[in-house]
């Protein structure tokens, strides 16, 4: 019988162990370093940056040319063998709506209900390209907050898409949408204001930048394990580094059912992202 350890919350919080299972793999790597000097290894530069949660907004203050690095990895994919070397195109709109106030007692023909025209605005986008009805490389529109009164309201809409050509298609979809709603309801009634927010690493692991994909992928089966491609639906800091000019895909860390009291950490997959570490340090000094 195999026993399997695994670190798991008590349920009433979050483990975070996409976060705090990729600072302990990375800092046991360096005490293995620093504990081992026989080990051969170029200079290693470790970087923590906040804010990955909230819109990447660590990695994107990052200057990388202070850096100096080739190459770089980020630790924040899931089950043991997953690396991301494609995710998806992000941005989003702040969709705002201007209504008019009136009295109820005198509105026929004066109130104009910007919560209404919120709800309507939504009702427009594609019902079925939404997260909960789709998977692997479909994309969607999301939703993802709303709040106003009559007079107005405001709401947050992301986008997503593999494709470059399927992002920019909904991207104009929104857009249109936005003209059509106007044209419908008066000019102003509803504006949107885009921002990416990133886009598909893919685009800059291309050519010479393929090198730490391939040193991963035999660094991994060096030490046992089967390397795991995945096509992230969703976006790390690596993505936003690697278009900076710093080609960085993406490792698992060991953990399940990230941002989720049912999230789990199996040891044993912690134990081997450390030695996965050790691995690409050992090979990429070896290949100078």
């Amino acid at each position: 019988m195999w026993a399997i350890e695994i670190i798991v919350t008590d349920g009433t919080s979050l483990l975070g162990a996409d976060n705090k299972s990729a600072i302990a793999e990375i800092m046991h790597a360096i005490e293995t370093l620093q504990a081992n000097l026989q080990i051969q290894h170029g200079e290693v530069k470790v970087v923590f940056v906040p804010d990955e949660e909230i819109g990447l907004l660590g990695a994107k203050a990052l200057n990388v040319e202070t850096l100096n690095a080739d190459f770089a990895y980020t630790l924040d994919c899931c089950a043991i063998g997953e690396i991301v070397f494609e995710n998806w195109n992000a941005g989003e709109f702040q969709v705002k709506f201007r209504g008019q106030s009136a009295h109820p007692m005198s509105a026929k023909g004066k109130l104009r209900n910007a919560v209404l025209y919120a709800q309507q605005f939504i009702s427009m986008l594609p019902g079925g390209e939404r997260p909960e009805y789709t998977e692997n490389r479909e994309g969607y529109y999301w939703v993802t907050t709303i709040h106003g009164t009559v007079s107005e309201a405001q709401l947050n809409l992301h986008i997503r898409d593999f494709t470059q050509v399927g992002f920019e298609q909904r991207r104009r979809f929104v857009e249109t949408l936005v003209e059509s709603f106007n044209q419908l309801h008066g000019a102003e009634t509803v504006t949107a204001a885009y921002q990416p927010v990133y886009r598909n690493v893919a685009e800059h692991l291309q050519g010479e930048n393929r090198y730490p994909v391939e040193l991963a992928l035999e660094s991994m089966k060096a030490i046992g394990v089967e390397p795991f491609p995945i096509a992230m639906r969703g976006g790390y800091d690596g993505a936003v580094l690697s278009e900076k000019g710093l080609p960085c895909p993406n490792l698992f860390c060991g953990a399940h059912n990230f941002h989720s009291v049912y999230e789990f950490l199996p040891v044993g997959s912690l134990t081997k992202a450390s030695e996965m570490i050790l691995e690409i340090l050992r090979r990429a000094v070896a290949d100078r």
